[in-house]
């Protein structure tokens, strides 16, 4: 029983650490926030590791690495690769595009619910007619992400204080601008 009980110990601080992959973050699409996500998967780690440690120090170990392994492609790398993060996650943006029903107030209106995770605060905004998916928002006033705009570069928008400048194609009307 309290094999079982260890066991769920571990899916449990599993879930918190997938869960935490799908809520936008304060500092989300900076290092920051990738820092922060390191150390709660860290964390989640070492806490997998110390419910199973009774049962061996090799089944505590392994419990550990595979926690690492499932942290990968759940970090908040986008700061580090912002280029392989928007190839990776390419079809989610498709889907959030199609399904927003982005507004045109400064900050946009709020994504559904199941792509949230996909910017900086939940939103969406219209930038005349481009659809700004915000992967940062600094102190006092600039930004940068992804955006979708049919009808061509996304060159000059506002991003909350900073204007678009360079963005690189992605191809199929997806940009990136102001990520490094």
């Amino acid at each position: 029983m309290i094999t079982v009980v260890r066991v769920l110990g571990v899916v449990a601080l599993w879930a918190v650490g997938v869960a935490s992959a799908f809520v936008p973050l304060l500092f989300g699409g900076t290092y920051i926030s990738l820092a922060l996500s390191v150390a709660l998967w860290l964390a989640l780690a070492a806490g997998c590791r110390a419910l199973l440690r009774p049962l061996g120090d090799r089944v505590g170990t392994v419990a550990a690495m595979l926690t690492l392994v499932l942290a990968v492609p759940l970090l908040n790398w986008v700061s580090v690769a912002p280029k392989l993060w928007f190839q990776t996650h390419r079809l989610a943006y498709g889907a959030a595009a199609e399904s927003s029903g982005a507004g045109n107030g400064y900050y946009g209106t709020d994504l559904p619910l199941q792509w949230r995770w996909l910017t900086v605060d939940g939103r969406v905004v219209d930038k005349e007619g481009a659809l700004f998916f915000p992967q940062w928002y600094g102190m006092p006033d600039d930004g940068g992400g992804y955006f979708y705009s049919r009808s061509g570069s996304p060159a000059g928008a506002d991003m909350a204080g900073m204007l678009c400048q360079a963005p690189v194609n992605f191809g199929d009307g997806w940009w990136m601008c102001g990520m490094g």
